[in-house]
């Protein structure tokens, strides 16, 4: 029980810090596009990269991580929701790969989130597998 709370938790932690890295993202729009910087982003940070504005990172951060992981918060309390938190542990992890290869550096934050991610994954493989709840995509399915 402790740990689905711990899960539920971690959930929402990730989802409420998505949504609000998304809303950095969003509001930094307007003073990259005049040469400025915004809460630490700068227009340099995307050469070579092939976005122009932090727009498009912002929508995947707040759609999928942010509001997927809320949603999935919610699911959980119902105790449901954990082939969700699963994707989106991996989702994240995902996520900050590619954020560290396309902007060719990493800071503390891109570790923690990383570990983050992979605890949610693993705590949400856990959950399935002690429920015996079949795991998708597998081919043994007892």
């Amino acid at each position: 029980m402790k740990m689905r709370f711990a899960l539920l938790f971690l959930c929402l932690f990730i989802g409420v810090g998505a949504c609000g890295g998304s809303l950095l993202a969003f509001k930094s729009i307007e003073p990259l596009s005049k040469g400025q910087t915004y809460a630490g982003l700068e227009a340099a940070m995307l050469q070579g990269t092939p976005f122009t504005t932090f727009l498009i990172p912002g929508l995947f951060l707040f759609v999928i991580l942010g509001l997927g992981n809320l949603i999935v918060a919610i699911l959980l309390w119902h105790n449901k929701g954990y082939y969700g938190a699963m994707l989106l542990g991996m989702s994240l992890v995902v996520w900050i790969i590619v954020q560290v290869i396309l902007l060719r550096g990493w800071n503390v934050l891109h570790l923690i989130f990383f570990l983050l991610g992979l605890f949610q994954f693993a705590s949400a493989v856990y959950f399935v597998r002690s429920m015996h709840l079949p795991l998708p995509f597998s081919a043994h399915q007892n």
